[in-house]
């Protein structure tokens, strides 16, 4: 929610009365559909002090609303969510939101092996099919099989899909030639293969490594087929040859690109990765960049920033995505792409108007500050402090999604911009952080211009709590505006 407004211009009008934040907020929940609104552009903020608020939104009369909050309290709260999902789980009157709050719970292995059994017996295929899928995980299949081959026959063909893999796994080969139908047939739904595909590669369910090869090499769509050989890295032994006789086979670059990233997931991918190295195309340069990451500091920092800086838009996003994930792990190699990443945003030339160029040099700006460390922070305040143009708003923009208290340091000065878009992100960079600083500019972008709060004026209420310290009092609040039983359904 955040990016779809982190790069629109934003106007604050002063105004003469007094704001009241927790009453703004009250107004957007009593507005039809606004507490959707809310929850949704609430729940980007990731702040735990909103907990009783989506706690009381799982309890609201209307499934669409307990199904947001589900999704937002699950996200947000974690294992102190539990509690709540449970209550769903056994007692939500819409089986759509039982079965969501029982895919959170086992998602985060919130139930125990009790509870696990206790859903045997529910009067719910999927329900039965997700519990008994759980147990075979953790090693109890032979306790379920009886269950698992009645659900086999299920009429749902995700249920049975489900079942019939288990039953694989647990050494039933028969069942390999129903699971191969289905990927043969084009008419299967494509969400079913993709569930299969899935639950092959989350549970290495070795015996289906003929299926994974035979959908990878199929004419289903891009979304499959890459879906099918994350399955062939997870259960073919050759896995790395398979990948890597796919990349050298296809015309596409995008398809090419995303195999290489499967194909670095693969144990000892290097002989296949340095082959493809050898090409100067937009491949060669990510399979250079791959094998840099498992050299080491020195080769990552001129790969990547060999790699980052050239044109086309795919090798971009792949090195700003996978420089995210190694920032966020902390590996050995995440201080390497400091100076790549400055490289390349310093490089950009400014344009007439935003452009799909812009949203990457907002996520490289979020990867440094993420990164923090004073090369990184000062970097990026020199390009802040440059004259205003389009990549200044993209970096600028690029602070709001930081979760490194350092950017508070960035955005200080652009409180005062005379350019709106840039001192609203600074805004909103520190009122997420709680900096009593903002405050004025907050009021400024919370008052009302016409109608029920929009996304940005429902942050800078938020936002405006959290300066004041009343945050959590408000959400509790807020959570007895919503609170009340969800009607029979």
């Amino acid at each position: 929610m955040v990016l779809a407004v982190l790069l629109v211009a934003q106007t604050g009008q002063p105004a003469s009365a007094p704001l009241d934040p927790l009453a703004r907020l009250q107004e957007a929940l009593a507005d039809p559909g606004g507490i959707e609104t809310v929850l949704v552009v609430l729940q980007s903020t990731g702040d735990e002090d909103l907990r009783p608020l989506f706690e009381a939104s799982c309890r609201s009369g209307a499934e669409s609303t307990r199904s947001l909050a589900l999704a937002a309290l699950a996200e947000t709260c974690k294992e102190r969510a539990a509690d709540v999902l449970k209550d769903r789980l056994a007692n939500d009157p819409s089986k759509a939101v039982r079965l969501k709050a029982a895919i959170a719970l086992f998602g985060s292995d919130l139930l125990s092996a009790d509870e696990m059994r206790g859903l045997l017996g529910s009067q719910h295929e999927e329900l039965q099919c997700l519990a008994a899928d759980a147990l075979v995980r953790q090693g109890q299949g032979r306790t379920v099989q009886p269950l698992l081959e009645k659900l086999a026959g299920s009429e749902s063909q995700a249920t049975a899909c489900s079942a019939r893999l288990d039953l694989l796994a647990l050494g039933d080969k028969g069942q390999l030639d129903e699971l191969q139908r289905l990927v043969r047939d084009r008419g299967s739904d494509q969400r079913v293969v993709l569930q299969v595909l899935s639950q092959i590669s989350d549970e290495k369910v070795l015996a289906a490594a003929p299926l994974a090869v035979e959908a990878a090499d199929s004419d289903w769509p891009r979304e499959v087929k890459l879906r099918a050989y994350w399955a062939v890295a997870a259960v073919c032994p050759d896995a790395s040859g398979i990948i890597h006789r796919a990349i050298r086979r296809s015309d596409q670059i995008v398809m090419k690109v995303n195999l290489i990233r499967i194909l670095a997931s693969c144990p000892f991918p290097a002989e296949q990765l340095k082959d493809l190295a050898k090409d100067d195309d937009p491949p060669g340069l990510v399979a250079r960049f791959e094998l840099a990451r498992q050299a080491g500091a020195k080769a990552l920092d001129w790969a990547a920033g060999n790699a980052i800086q050239q044109p086309h838009p795919v090798v971009v996003e792949y090195i700003l995505s996978r420089a995210g994930e190694d920032v966020e792990a902390a590996g050995q190699t995440a201080r390497s792409y400091q100076a790549p990443l400055l490289n390349y945003i310093r490089s950009r030339k400014p344009s007439s108007q935003m452009s799909a160029e812009h949203y990457q040099l907002a996520k490289a700006a979020t990867v440094l500050a993420d990164l923090g460390g004073e090369g990184a922070i000062d970097g990026l305040r020199e390009v802040l402090s440059g004259p205003y143009n389009t990549k200044v708003r993209a970096v600028a923009a690029g602070l709001l999604r930081s979760k490194n208290p350092a950017v508070c340091d960035l955005a200080l000065p652009l409180l005062e911009s005379p350019y709106p878009e840039l001192s609203s992100d600074a805004a909103l960079v520190l009122g997420r952080f709680g900096r009593a600083e903002a405050a004025e500019k907050l009021r400024q972008l919370a008052r009302r211009s016409q109608g029920a709060p929009q996304a940005m004026e429902v942050l800078a209420c938020w936002y405006l709590l959290k300066v004041s310290g009343g945050a959590r009092s408000a959400a509790e609040a807020l959570a007895r505006q919503v609170e009340q039983p969800p009607s029979p359904g």
